[in-house]
């Protein structure tokens, strides 16, 4: 790192790991074409700067980060869209005052039958995700893409 700072007692440090790689993988695709070095760099300016799309989940004092962490990234579970809905039906919930056991009965799709996959034709998606297309259906009285 050029910061100044020593990285050299960081070296075991993910964070520094994880800059050296992008930093040598950034020289690398850079070096590739010297003649085409300036566009290159455009281009990933661009790409950093306009099409990556990053995340960002807001923790409440009593949320652990653990635990929200191992369960988007460790256990391998997708986030699906009813996984969406739901982060903003509990999102406008908490804002109205409704919050834990109540807020959870509002969404009441806890169940694992709901996470499991059924077919229709071609496509396989979960069993919420299927309900909540055929409400958008019967709420919108016109196809709905899923």
């Amino acid at each position: 790192m050029h910061n100044d700072l020593p990285s050299e007692q960081y070296e075991d440090s993910l964070i520094v790991q994880a800059h050296d790689f992008f930093k040598d993988q950034i020289t690398q695709w850079l070096d590739a074409e010297p003649e085409n070095i300036e566009k290159r760099a455009e281009a990933l300016e661009r790409a950093v700067s306009k099409l990556l799309e990053l995340v960002v989940i807001d923790l409440n004092q009593n949320d652990d980060p653990h635990v929200i962490f191992e369960t988007l990234n460790a256990r391998g579970t997708a986030l699906l869209q009813s996984d969406l809905v739901k982060n903003l039906i509990l999102y406008e919930s908490e804002k109205e005052g409704i919050a834990g056991e109540e807020a959870d009965r509002i969404w009441g799709f806890q169940d694992s039958w709901w996470r499991q996959d059924v077919q229709q034709g071609r496509l396989v998606r979960p069993h919420i995700d299927v309900y909540l297309n055929y409400w958008m259906v019967m709420r919108e009285a016109a196809e709905v893409a899923a």
